[in-house]
């Protein structure tokens, strides 16, 4: 009796009190279920998961996970994943209930964990280019045809922009907006609500190709050697730029601004005639840094008459400091 009640109890999730349970393997369908936190425009809040099978009359099937979300404060969440946990114990069958395309999305954006200005670039397309025409749909109500539908719509007549409002949108933009609905998608499957991802089936969809993207793309108008040294000769003599020790080490090094601007002394080594690139400037908050692009750090060789500006600006910066 006492083995039943101990894998009753392991099985619900609760331990019978007084005793040490000592589960024999790891299993997600064995654990509890968790709680999480996550943010929203309404402010903070939460949503549980747990493993439940999914359909009890054939447990051949495997398991899925449930997610319910949406509730205002950890007690409220802990009291219906202790319900959820009842029901599993008992073998009902979930229903599940399918949250509308805007509303996923809008939570799958609250959970990323990138670069801030990232974030900013999914959320801005969810905004624009998903919620508006497919918002209100329910993810499992999404079929292959309606997402064809939706990216030859923005191909004719999707900008927002206020210049180009209603304008054709380019491939390259059609094809982010289909990584992100196909992201989120994803998603949706890992949490239950779907079983396939509709975006995935290529012969319907059709979203831009590497090469539509590639041939639509204009081609950048960069200056010549002798252009660029007009330029520092320019900026340098008649303007008498200040910056031109940055202008001259973005010239010479080809990193990237926000790279070059986040430098620190330090960072320079004379004797080795190297830059070390640590950090970048977050473009989203100038007053903050975070890991350049690649995320990781590295050297740059910098020619000896780089160096040289860069030393003569050191001494200026520091006797403007003194004085």
């Amino acid at each position: 009796m006492a083995r039943k009640a101990t894998a009753a109890g392991r099985d619900s999730g609760a331990d019978t009190a007084g005793e040490e349970v000592k589960p024999a393997r790891r299993s997600r369908s064995r654990q509890p279920g968790s709680i999480q936190g996550y943010d929203t425009d309404k402010g903070k809040r939460w949503r549980f998961q747990i493993y439940v099978l999914k359909d009890p009359e054939y447990p051949e099937m495997g398991m899925r996970r449930l997610t319910r979300s949406g509730f205002t404060s950890t007690d409220e969440a802990n009291d219906a994943l202790q319900e959820a946990l009842k029901q599993r114990k008992q073998n009902e069958k979930f229903g599940n209930k399918v949250p509308t395309i805007g509303a996923y999305a809008d939570e799958w954006a609250a959970g990323l964990k990138l670069a801030a200005s990232t974030i900013k670039g999914y959320k801005k397309i969810i905004r624009n280019h998903i919620k508006p025409q497919l918002g209100t749909i329910r993810l499992d109500k999404l079929t292959a045809t309606r997402i064809a539908r939706h990216y030859r719509d923005l191909e004719t007549h999707g900008r927002k922009d206020e210049y180009g409002k209603g304008k054709p949108l380019s491939a390259n933009s059609v094809h982010k907006v289909h990584v992100v609905l196909g992201a989120i998608l994803d998603a949706a499957i890992d949490d239950g609500h779907l079983t396939v991802n509709p975006a995935k089936k290529k012969r319907t969809v059709k979203a831009p190709t590497t090469s539509e993207v590639r041939a639509q793309k204009p081609e950048i108008a960069t200056w010549t050697a002798d252009q660029l040294a007009l330029f520092l000769t320019w900026n340098r003599d008649e303007l008498e730029d200040e910056l031109f020790p940055l202008w001259r080490l973005i010239a010479y090094t080809g990193m990237r601004r926000s790279e070059a601007v986040a430098l620190k002394w330090s960072d320079i080594n004379g004797k080795a005639m190297q830059v070390s690139i640590r950090r970048a400037v977050d473009t989203d908050d100038w007053t903050k840094t975070k890991p350049p692009k690649t995320g990781q750090a590295r050297v740059i060789d910098v020619d000896a008459e780089t160096l040289k500006v860069l030393a003569s600006y050191k001494v200026l910066w520091v006797m403007r400091f003194l004085t």
